[in-house]
């Protein structure tokens, strides 16, 4: 007969809509699972399903935080999935020699990051335990994150911890349809 079967991963394990609502290491283990599958094409799918607002609203969100940062300030973007807020950041502000670090809890995403923004710096980790001291950083970034995090309000404490005093935390995220239409399109994504 057939051998034994390998356990479900945790992201196999759920429907996406109830692996949205899971907490701690489970939601961890199920995002990340996620975002290792959609990787290669994350970047693509994600503009084609919001039909651009994605790229309108980071630009509108990022563009204008010229007097938060000084020469060579430290940003760090917090669930950087493909490398976006690096990519804009490194183009946006070059003149600043902006030091930013991206960190997912995606290992693929974090490779696709490094492939498509190369020479920037990348980390694997977990924003409900950020592995930097307390003020580190004058900017932390975090784009259509929040449904993500295994504990919504540990990873938004740990954001402001690693921020300094006077920096600036930039939360940019979506919140449920009110058009009908965009509720069924996003349904159908979810199932």
């Amino acid at each position: 007969g057939a051998g034994p079967t390998a356990p479900l991963s945790s992201f196999d394990a759920h429907a996406p809509s109830e692996g949205f609502r899971l907490q701690g290491a489970d939601k961890l283990a199920f995002v990340s699972e996620m975002f290792d599958r959609v990787a290669p094409t994350y970047d693509v799918l994600n503009h084609f399903i919001s039909l651009g607002q994605t790229t309108v609203w980071r630009l509108l969100a990022l563009s204008f935080l010229t007097r938060y940062f000084t020469r060579g300030a430290r940003v760090l973007d917090v669930g950087c999935g493909t490398g976006w807020v690096s990519w804009y950041f490194r183009r946006r502000y070059r003149k600043l020699q902006l030091d930013v670090e991206g960190m997912d809890c995606s290992p693929v995403m974090l490779a696709e990051a490094r492939r498509i923004v190369p020479g920037s710096s990348f980390a694997l980790g977990d924003v409900c335990a950020l592995r930097h001291e307390d003020g580190a950083f004058d900017a932390v970034t975090t784009v259509y994150t929040l449904r993500n995090f295994p504990d919504l309000e540990r990873g938004v404490r740990e954001m402001y911890r690693v921020t300094k005093p006077g920096g600036v935390v930039v939360i940019l995220d979506a919140f449920p349809a009110q058009n009908a239409l965009m509720r069924g399109v996003l349904w159908v994504w979810l199932e």
